[in-house]
């Protein structure tokens, strides 16, 4: 009985450090996405600036034309 104590000792000891590394690696792969998920983010927020301007820019230009025609 003690022997296989021993045994499951060594093995839990054995696979603690590769556990660790796993662990440090999820943890930079999360800060990893959560960096990416900001920038995507603020690149969104720029294309909907830009799409909202050129739909400003298509409705005053309509209405240029609207009033040359009148």
């Amino acid at each position: 009985m003690q022997r296989s104590i021993e045994k499951m000792q060594r093995w839990v000891f054995v696979l603690d450090e590769p556990m660790k590394k796993m662990q440090r690696w999820i943890e930079t792969m999360e800060r990893w996405m959560s960096a990416i998920d900001g920038r995507v983010k603020t690149m969104q927020r720029r294309i909907e600036k830009i799409r909202r301007s050129i739909e400003m820019r298509e409705r005053r230009a309509e209405n240029i034309q609207r009033w040359m025609f009148v």
